[in-house]
């Protein structure tokens, strides 16, 4: 069986990420290794809940089952995630290696921030005569952005430049908070020579914004990134910026895993150093750009086919699970949409579900916090382009009918929650490792935003349950009324047609003496002796349904245990009945003409035979009861 290997690590930092994905692939190519990666979406724009939620897809692989396993540090920014994430790789006592983040015990692979970023600050003030920055940094924990603004304020201290907390700002990665500082400082102040960025997301964002103040780039200001995106090389202008080789460390953590497999005596880690790449931004040409963008050019038109074949697929995919009235016809739904049709999602592709999901809007159904069941239900199953047949999985095993065997594979989880609720995953997979983490976000975006209207549809359809039940239900007695009678006629009816209904029996009751308690007392005690006398039907019939059909008419369908008992428990109701007739409280005297006729399919067509030969039977006990001869 091939090795497996989990990865934990922060969507946002796609591009780096499956670099370094393509460089652990490619060492395990000639072996069998499937990988595990297992991303969260939590960022500083998030509250608690929602970064905690995300956070919960780190506890979904039980690493006893695993082989080894990667922190990939760089995005994870979040302390006690990243304490979370190494409490449990240290519990497994599997082979483990950390990139970007030292942790005692653990094999570490890291890049030299401090090289890149010193050789960009280098070139920015000798080549471009930079004496004036500011530096806009992720945030103040994180070690690679600290690095970087060391190694600016190195390069600035060998040219006795000027260089201050004042000339630093902390963006915690978002570039709203870092255009919304830089376009309320600038509009007052002086441009410096230079805006240095985090990253290269931050530096395209602020590139945008400041053309709202007439400022060009790089003839009003430098502004330079980091990470060598492509989004940043495709961009006007290109963005300057640092590669930190990730899809070395790839390489190298794969090499490593390998040497520790085998017990092989190692290093304790291994340090790659970064390049500084020109870009249009500082005021020199880039040798990729022109190349990129020509492929974005012949690549818009598909993109937007594929654009609006996936967005059609994925309101579908909403629509089916918001509309559904529990999560059998969830499954129902989405599955006539990805086992019909074929999508961006590929192939091999699962939305694993707690069965409690379609509990949300039980009365007293108080939810897990952040936990995941042991147990998942599989929503949507497919491997290799056939459905799964397996219907429900312990969660240690992740995803159904794997095997182990064949090409090695990229598996990534995405977690699907409602609030704290923890309800599933997206689960995605290719053979060669060109996933998007895009497609992640698409699919749990759009599931988690329907699982508020399913939510609302579970609530709305057990709220008409209620109302359909009040409906059938008589007000007084709080047995099934006319209503309801009438209704399961219905269905006895069509199984006499068919040959399929169960063996049942009609039981027709009348109360004696209503009119004479109405008259005498009045309707207040008559109700109360109505109520009595029902009560008296149901302790008799426990296990049939009691329908009020009129004032003083009941009928019962006698079915199972009662069916087969019946007319032992009418003798014994009539012989409970004469001892009730020596009650002192004439309410309590509970007199009741019955009658009854059991289903014989070879002699009866409909229901209403039935019931008339019950009713026939009734009247005559009546009749007998008033003479005084109880039959």
């Amino acid at each position: 069986m091939k090795k497996k290997i989990a990865i934990f690590a922060n969507g946002w930092n796609s591009e780096n990420l499956f670099r370094f994905i393509d460089g652990m692939s490619e060492v395990f190519e000639p072996c069998s290794a499937d990988l595990f990666l297992f991303l969260s979406y939590a960022s500083y724009g998030y509250d608690f809940s929602a970064r905690r939620s995300e956070s919960t897809v780190y506890d979904i692989p039980d690493l006893s089952t695993f082989d080894g396993a990667v922190v990939f540090g760089p995005g994870l920014n979040f302390a006690e995630v990243i304490d979370h994430i190494f409490k449990i790789v240290d519990e497994a006592g599997i082979p483990v290696i950390s990139i970007g983040i030292r942790h005692p015990g653990t094999f570490y692979v890291g890049t030299d921030n401090y090289v890149g970023m010193k050789a960009l600050a280098d070139h920015i003030m000798d080549k471009h005569g930079v004496k004036k920055l500011l530096f806009v940094a992720g945030s103040a924990e994180n070690n690679d952005s600290n690095e970087r603004i060391r190694a600016v304020r190195d390069a600035m201290n060998e040219r006795n430049l000027p260089f201050g907390e004042e000339d630093i700002f902390y963006s915690d990665w978002e570039t709203g908070k870092a255009v919304e500082y830089i376009l309320g400082k600038y509009s007052m102040e002086p441009l410096p020579d230079a805006i240095v960025c985090a990253n290269d997301l931050l530096a395209m964002d602020i590139s945008v914004n400041l053309d709202n103040l007439c400022v060009s780039t790089p003839e009003d200001v430098i502004l330079t990134g980091f990470d060598f995106l492509e989004d940043g090389q495709l961009f006007y202008p290109s963005i300057a910026s640092v590669d930190q080789r990730y899809d070395l460390m790839g390489a190298k953590t794969a090499e490593h895993l390998f040497k520790l497999f085998d017990g092989t005596e190692t290093e304790e880690e291994e340090v790659i150093p970064c390049e500084f790449k020109l870009g249009e931004s500082c005021g020199c040409g880039s040798e990729t750009t022109d190349r990129l963008r020509h492929k974005l050019v012949r690549e818009i038109p598909l993109q937007k086919n594929r654009r609006d074949n996936s967005d059609g697929r994925l309101t579908l995919l909403e629509r089916a699970i918001a509309s559904s009235k529990d999560l059998k016809e969830m499954k129902e739904r989405t599955r006539d949409i990805f086992y019909k049709t074929f999508g961006e999602e590929g192939g091999t592709f699962y939305i694993m579900m707690d069965p409690q999901i379609g509990h949300l809007a039980d009365d007293g159904f108080v939810s897990p916090e952040y936990e995941f069941g042991s147990e998942l239900v599989t929503l949507v199953g497919k491997k290799d382009d056939y459905p799964v047949k397996t219907e429900k999985i312990k969660r240690s095993e992740l995803i159904p009918d794997y095997d182990g065997e064949g090409v090695n594979m990229l598996y990534g989880f995405a977690v699907i929650h409602y609030n704290e609720f923890s309800c599933g995953y997206v689960v995605i997979s290719q053979t060669a490792v060109s996933l998007q983490d895009v497609i992640f976000l698409k699919y749990k975006s759009r599931i988690m935003r329907a699982l508020e209207s399913f939510k609302m549809n579970l609530e709305l359809v057990k709220l008409n349950d209620k109302l359909a039940s009040l409906m059938e239900q008589d007000t007084l007695t709080k047995v099934k009324n006319r209503t309801a009678f009438e209704k399961y006629v219905s269905l006895i009816e069509e199984g006499i047609v068919n040959k399929t209904s169960p063996a049942f029996a009609a039981i027709y009751l009348d109360i004696n003496d209503l009119k004479v308690i109405n008259d005498a007392h009045g309707h207040e005690k008559g109700d109360e002796y109505i109520k009595n006398c029902c009560s008296f039907i149901c302790e008799n019939f426990k296990r049939s349904p009691v329908f009020r059909i009129g004032g003083d008419e009941f009928v019962v369908i006698a079915i199972g245990d009662d069916y087969m008992n019946y007319r032992l428990l009418i003798a014994a109701m009539r012989e409970a009945m004469q001892k009730k007739a020596k009650e002192k409280d004439f309410v309590k005297r509970i007199s009741i003409a019955t009658g009854y006729a059991e289903y014989k399919p070879d002699m009866q067509t409909t229901f209403n035979d039935i019931l008339k030969q019950a009713d026939d039977m009734m009247y005559q006990v009546k009749s007998e009861m008033k003479n005084g001869r109880v039959r």
